[in-house]
């Protein structure tokens, strides 16, 4: 029983980062380039009017929605794996930061690569044709779609760690 409420609390832990990156990652996405939130995230999520009002606070709600089904499936994930493998917690903490750092590399490769490979002759078709700065938005998408990446390759990572130190039972 022991174990299962361990497993329980390092799935909580997991959950709650997650949500926590969300809102510190749409509010750096929104510090590079607010068009994304004014010309697609505010529509897409209902926040047209409000969004405006309420910027920031908005950009941070939208990152928790956006990620809200995916936060619990990835800590569903690692509630069976601590469940299964029984690693140490210092172990279970380790794999969390391979996760989160290798979400934050990738996500920020993503954010050089839209800057870097950017062409100003050439704009996207999934560029909304309000926006201003084409530049800043495409290398925020960018971001946020290798963040995603990341995410997913994080926690590949992370199970590969934990699998590996499967042997160290507390």
């Amino acid at each position: 029983m022991k174990k299962f409420f361990k497993s329980l609390l390092f799935s909580f832990i997991v959950f709650i980062l997650i949500l926590i990156y969300a809102v510190i990652h749409n509010q750096f996405t929104y510090a590079i380039s607010p068009e994304i939130f004014t010309e697609l995230f505010f529509i897409r999520f209902g926040f047209v009017e409000y969004g405006t009002d309420t910027p920031r606070l908005s950009a941070s709600i939208i990152g928790i929605w956006a990620i809200l089904f995916i936060a619990f499936l990835i800590s569903t994930l690692y509630f069976v794996a601590t469940l299964l493998l029984k690693p140490k917690f210092k172990i279970v903490i380790r794999a969390i930061q391979i996760h989160l750092i290798t979400t934050i590399v990738i996500g920020l490769t993503g954010l050089l690569f839209g800057y870097v490979f950017w062409d100003n002759s050439v704009f996207p078709n999934h560029i909304p044709i309000d926006v201003i700065n084409y530049k800043n938005y495409s290398a925020g998408m960018h971001m946020h779609g290798f963040s995603h990446t990341g995410g997913f390759i994080g926690i590949i990572f992370s199970f590969i760690y934990l699998y590996k130190n499967r042997n160290s039972n507390s």
